[in-house]
């Protein structure tokens, strides 16, 4: 996941084509949850973890999953398909 996370929407910028967002969306969704999980639980399990400078760098990259998921970038950027396409 941590591969994917790093690499997946460069990935689908540069070698798929715009219809195989939805499933790129879906991935970075699911990875975005399993983060997200990791950061809770190892604030309930890890002594000192929460607040820390680990917790905090792990909540920052989980977070910027966000910008890869491409529906809410475009709502994000005031961009629908409609426009796009005209263009």
């Amino acid at each position: 996941m941590t591969f994917y996370a790093l690499f997946g929407d460069d990935f689908r910028l540069g070698v798929t084509y715009k219809g195989a967002d939805p499933y790129f969306n879906v991935l970075t969704c699911i990875c975005l949850f399993f983060f997200g999980l990791e950061v809770l639980l190892s604030s309930i399990a890890i002594n000192d973890y929460f607040l820390s400078l680990y917790f905090w760098l792990d909540l920052l990259s989980t977070i910027t999953l966000i910008a890869d998921i491409t529906w809410i970038w475009d709502q994000l950027l005031g961009q629908n398909d409609y426009i796009i396409n005209d263009a």
